[in-house]
């Protein structure tokens, strides 16, 4: 079931979205995505991120064992 407080573009989240999803400020959504750690599209007139692309970004963030280990 799809978050009503998500704006969604033909199945891509806009920033405030990605960053509900993410658990964040839009601004750390921003951060991530200057950096190159998250992937956006350009679409309309603001960045437009998948949940696929937001999934992958989680897959790649380091686990509670990863960070035991270190």
């Amino acid at each position: 079931m799809e978050n009503p407080s998500h704006q969604t573009f033909g199945g891509l989240l806009d920033k405030q979205g990605a960053a509900t999803y993410l658990a964040c400020s839009p601004r750390y959504v921003d951060e991530l995505r200057r950096g190159g750690k998250l992937l956006a599209v350009w679409h309309g007139r603001s960045w437009k991120f998948s949940v696929e692309d937001l999934q992958k970004y989680i897959r790649s963030l380091p686990t509670s064992a990863e960070k035991r280990s270190a």
